[in-house]
């Protein structure tokens, strides 16, 4: 038996004469490119005129073993399996943590360049002009807007196409989803605190009713910057009693204004005032019902708690006035699922 060569050009197989005792078959790609020729080519190893670059056109009983040996660089079937079964996964877990990063993995450009675009819009909603977060509303329709914007980009760079890829597994999104929800959600935080707002957890009783033990308030600490003090208003503050506390009273009198009290009924200017929001529980020393008249100097506010028989305030010598510079932020509304109206903004 005769052995031939596979090759892409004319085999022996084909030219054998009549005479010849051995019965030929003659495959069926005989004159044509072969099926190995074809894989090779397709690593760089075919010639164009189908032969084997490693093998001689016409190969003899001696040069069986030539046909071999093939070219070290090409990939085995293997391993291009395993390296597009992990593309996925790992296209999707890059855009759950930025959206449009697993796109651009791929080599989308155009669906990484609009997930991009969406997440910089998203982001430029927390900066002025926009200031969404300034808003209970708002706020939440931002995080959900990340949430859904993060999911997404992660299921589309699972489940897409192209470059020999296959779509990945639906199982996969179990564990995507967590990954695009939690992320974005952190970075939110980030993005929030460096547009001004912040978030402060009351630890005292000093601000009841308006302000429970527990509430989080939404601070935006950059309304100081535009906006002057304004009498009724709560304020986030330094505490002039203990540095490096912060706390949360209420703006009672500004600069050049006259503040007195009588019987924890407050005159400022010379008119009382309508506080519906004080709490009175009937164990206030006799200091803090009876002052005054206290005259503010500029630059200066005179603070008061809610709970006005246990807050330590304006009240006290130890206390005392505050400097505008002390003023950190403008509590806007309370972060506070459990509550009975969250996001209610605050009087």
């Amino acid at each position: 038996m005769v052995f031939q060569a596979i090759t892409g050009a004319q085999t022996p197989a084909c030219l054998l004469a009549a005479s010849d005792p051995v019965e030929t078959v003659t495959p069926p790609w005989c004159g044509e490119r072969s099926p190995v020729t074809e894989l090779l080519s397709h690593f760089g190893a075919g010639s164009s005129d189908g032969t084997i670059a490693v093998a001689e056109s016409h190969v003899g009983s001696d040069d069986v073993g030539a046909m071999e040996t093939l070219p070290d660089f090409a990939p085995s079937v293997a391993e291009l399996s395993v390296e597009r079964r992990w593309l996925s996964p790992g296209a999707a877990v890059a855009s759950a943590l930025i959206p449009g990063l697993g796109q651009a993995i791929l080599g989308h450009r155009r669906m990484a360049g609009m997930f991009f675009a969406l997440i910089c819009a998203w982001v430029m909603l927390f900066f002025p002009p926009f200031r969404l977060p300034a808003t209970y509303a708002a706020w939440i329709g931002l995080i959900f807007g990340g949430w859904g914007l993060a999911i997404a980009a992660s299921c589309q760079a699972l489940r897409s196409t192209g470059h020999g890829k296959r779509p990945g597994r639906f199982a996969w999104l179990v564990c995507m989803v967590p990954l695009a929800v939690s992320f974005p959600f952190s970075f939110h935080f980030v993005t929030l605190r460096c547009a001004g707002f912040e978030g402060f957890r009351i630890a005292g009783t000093s601000m009841e009713p308006e302000l429970r033990p527990g509430d989080v308030l939404m601070t935006d600490m950059w309304f100081y910057r535009n906006h002057s003090p304004a009498e009724g208003e709560l304020a986030v503050l330094r505490s002039p009693r203990t540095p490096g506390v912060i706390i949360v009273k209420r703006i009672i009198a500004v600069g050049g204004d006259t503040i007195s009290s009588q019987g924890g009924v407050v005159r400022l200017n010379g008119r009382t005032l309508n506080e519906p929001f004080v709490q009175h529980t009937g164990m206030a020393p006799a200091e803090l019902m009876t002052f005054g008249p206290v005259p503010i100097p500029a630059h200066k506010v005179f603070v008061m708690g809610d709970s006005r028989d246990v807050s330590l305030d304006s009240r006290i010598p130890e206390f005392g006035l505050v400097d505008d510079s002390a003023l950190l932020g403008k509590p806007l509304y309370v972060v506070r699922f459990g509550r009975e109206h969250p996001g209610e903004r605050l009087r």
